[in-house]
């Protein structure tokens, strides 16, 4: 299973939209989310848009980077400018990272929707130009989507 880590500010708004995202893109992702400051929480704003948006976004308390176990991650995706900065400090293992930036959101239906919609197109392209080649099986015979060979 490709192992993804998302690494937002608190681990309740920006991380909770992307891997919901990521998710519906493709399988074979084992997808954990994480922030670096405490005290954040899934508002029921965000949670009433995601359910709009055809998403059920877990409720669960938000998760410190420094609470997940160690572990080697395929791929390490930061969703602000803050969680690059601080990524060169984290003692993480990892194939490869993707840094993004959204802006921190307003707990408001049209600054969420807002957040929501830039989310979706730049987490498609990284799903699409960097993602899914990994996800797929590689096969002998080079066909790779129609391979029947293994």
């Amino acid at each position: 299973m490709f192992q993804l880590l998302i690494i937002s500010d608190g681990d309740a708004c920006r991380s909770r939209i992307a891997k919901e995202l990521l998710a519906s893109f493709g399988r074979g992702m084992e997808i954990t989310t994480a922030g670096l400051q405490d005290g954040y929480i899934v508002t029921d704003t965000l949670a009433e848009m995601m359910s709009d948006n055809g998403y059920t976004i877990s409720k669960k308390a938000p998760v410190l980077i420094s609470q997940l176990p160690e572990q080697y991650w395929d791929y390490v995706i930061t969703l602000s400018k803050e969680a690059k900065e601080e990524f060169s400090n984290l003692a993480l293992k990892y194939k490869g990272v993707v840094h993004l930036d959204f802006p921190e959101a307003k707990d408001t239906p049209e600054a969420l929707n807002a957040l929501y919609e830039d989310m979706y197109r730049k987490l498609f392209q990284t799903y699409r130009n960097t993602l899914s080649d990994l996800l797929m099986p590689s096969c002998t015979c080079g066909a790779n989507t129609y391979c029947r060979c293994e």
